[in-house]
C-alpha cells in the first residue's frame, strides 16, 4: 500500500487544508481536480514524510476555522461551522455537560422500540454521559420517543429539513434550515446522510478538550458494555495532540471487491476521488464512517475535513458518499501523516487509531456476516445470545445486528423488550 499511495497521499493532505481555507474562508471557487499526474510534483516539491506534515500540522494550527475554544463555563459563544455562525438558540446549551464524554447520533423516522434498544442499552452499560440525538418535527411530537427520552436522559434536537425531491428519502438533497444565522447561509442542498457532519461539528464544540465524543449510527446499533473506558486508554497514548478512533469492517471486505453487494464502497470512493484513488486504495480494509470516536480536537479537525470534501467533491449530492470521503481521509492520514500507534509524536496533526473488527470496542458485522456466514456458526454468540468478539469477550458495541438473521430474531424478541419502555 505505502509504495503505490505515497506520492497520491502526500499531495492530497496538503492540498486538502488548502482546500479548508479555499472552501470555508473565502469565496474563491472549486478547487481543481488532484491527480496523480498533479499530486507527484506537490509530493517532491514537499521532500520527505515529515516536512509534509510539518507544512500540514502549521496549516491546521493557524486556520481559524480550527482554533481551539476556551473550555469554561458552558455558555452562549459564538460557534462556527464550515465559517458560517450557528444560531444561539440553536443549540441546548444547558442540558450538555461539557465536561462529560458524549455519543451523537441521527435518530430521525425511527420506530420508538428502536430507540428502547439504543437508549436502553446504553444506560444499562453504565454510561453516564450525554447522549445527543438528532430528530425530525414528527420524532418530536412522539410521545413514545419523547418518554423514552426523558427516561434515558438523552439530548433532543429537533431538526428541520426542505428536501427537493423524493420526501422521506434518505438520499434525497435537503437543505438545513434554522440552523444558521439568517444572513450567513446559502442553501446547499445535500443528503441528510451527509449534512448531518454539519450538525455533529456543532455539537463538538459544547464539549471540554477532556471529553470523547463517539459518533455513532442509530437504527441498527446496540451495547453490551461501555465502550469509553477504552476509548480513553486508546486516546491516552495520543498525549494531548489530536485523535480519532478509526473502525475497520471485516478484513475481507476490501476497497475493489466485487459481488454480494460488496461494491459500494468502491463505486463511492471512484465517485468522489477518481479511478486513480480507487486503484491506489484497492486491496485495503474498508472503515465505516458510522462508527468514529475521538477527543475533542480529533473530531474537530476529522469533521472539518469531512465537510471540506463533502462540499466541493462531485460526490457531495451523493448518498452514502460519506461512507468514501471518510476511508480516504482516514487512508491517506494513515499513510502520510502516521498512526497513533507509532512512537513519531512530532509533526502528526490528527492521530489515527485502528480498532479491527472482533477484536476492539466495536463489532461491525454486516460484511463479516455477508462474508463469513452466521455469528452462531463461528462461535461468535454467547448461550445467552449475546454478540462476542473473537477472544469470547462480549463485544461493547454491536453495529449492523440486523444483518445476521438469527441475531435480529434475538435482538427484537428478547432483547429490546428487557428495556424499560
Amino acid at each position: 500500500m505505502k509504495s503505490r499511495y505515497r506520492c497520491l497521499a502526500a499531495g492530497v493532505v496538503v492540498g486538502l487544508v488548502f482546500a479548508i481555507s479555499r472552501t470555508f474562508g473565502s469565496s474563491a471557487g472549486k478547487p481543481a481536480a488532484l491527480t496523480t499526474a498533479t499530486l507527484r510534483p506537490l509530493h517532491h516539491a514537499l521532500g520527505n514524510h515529515s516536512t509534509a506534515n510539518s507544512v500540514l500540522l502549521e496549516e491546521w494550527r493557524q486556520n481559524p476555522l480550527l482554533q481551539e475554544e476556551s473550555s469554561g463555563r458552558m455558555g452562549p459563544r459564538e460557534i462556527r461551522v464550515k465559517g458560517r455562525v450557528v444560531r444561539q438558540d440553536a443549540l441546548k446549551w444547558q442540558e450538555h455537560h461539557p465536561a462529560k464524554d458524549a455519543v451523537f447520533a441521527m435518530g430521525m423516522g425511527y420506530d420508538p422500540r428502536v430507540w428502547r434498544l439504543f437508549l436502553g442499552s446504553l444506560r444499562s452499560t453504565g454510561f453516564a454521559g450525554d447522549v445527543v440525538v438528532g430528530v425530525s418535527e414528527s420524532d418530536a411530537a412522539n410521545e413514545d420517543i419523547l418518554r423514552l427520552a426523558s427516561k434515558y436522559d438523552a439530548i433532543l434536537y429537533q431538526l428541520s429539513f426542505q428536501c427537493m425531491e423524493k420526501p422521506g428519502s434518505r438520499k434525497a438533497p435537503c437543505a438545513l434550515l434554522g440552523f444558521y444565522e439568517a444572513d450567513n447561509r446559502r442553501v446547499e442542498p445535500a443528503p441528510i446522510s451527509n449534512l448531518r457532519y454539519e450538525l455533529l461539528q456543532a455539537w463538538v464544540q459544547l464539549y471540554d478538550e477532556s471529553s470523547v465524543i463517539f459518533i455513532i449510527d442509530f437504527r441498527d446499533v446496540f451495547f453490551q458494555a461501555n465502550p469509553f473506558p477504552r476509548f480513553h486508554q486508546i486516546l491516552s497514548a495520543a498525549q494531548g495532540q489530536p485523535a480519532i478512533i478509526a473502525v475497520e469492517e471485516a478484513k475481507a471486505l476490501t476497497i475493489g471487491l466485487r459481488g454480494k453487494g460488496n461494491a459500494w464502497n468502491t463505486l463511492w470512493t471512484h465517485k468522489c476521488f477518481g479511478i486513480d484513488v480507487v486503484r491506489a486504495m484497492t486491496g485495503e480494509t474498508v472503515f465505516c464512517s458510522g462508527t468514529t470516536a475521538g477527543n475533542r480536537a480529533g473530531m474537530r479537525a476529522y469533521l472539518d475535513l469531512m465537510l471540506a470534501e463533502l462540499t466541493w467533491r462531485d460526490c457531495k449530492d451523493t448518498g452514502g458518499a460519506d461512507q468514501g470521503v471518510h476511508n480516504f481521509l482516514v487512508r491517506l492520514i494513515l499513510e502520510t501523516a502516521g498512526t497513533g500507534n507509532t512512537q513519531d509524536q512530532s509533526v502528526d496533526p490528527i492521530k489515527i487509531f485502528v480498532e479491527e473488527q472482533g477484536i476492539g470496542a466495536v463489532n461491525t458485522l454486516s460484511a463479516a456476516v455477508r462474508l463469513g456466514g452466521p455469528l452462531h456458526e463461528n462461535g461468535q454468540r454467547d448461550p445467552q445470545g449475546y454478540v462476542l468478539n473473537f477472544d469470547g469477550t462480549k463485544s461493547a458495541v454491536v453495529h449492523q445486528w440486523d444483518r445476521d438473521q438469527s441475531l435480529k430474531t434475538w435482538v427484537r424478541s428478547t432483547l429490546t423488550p428487557s428495556f424499560d419502555m
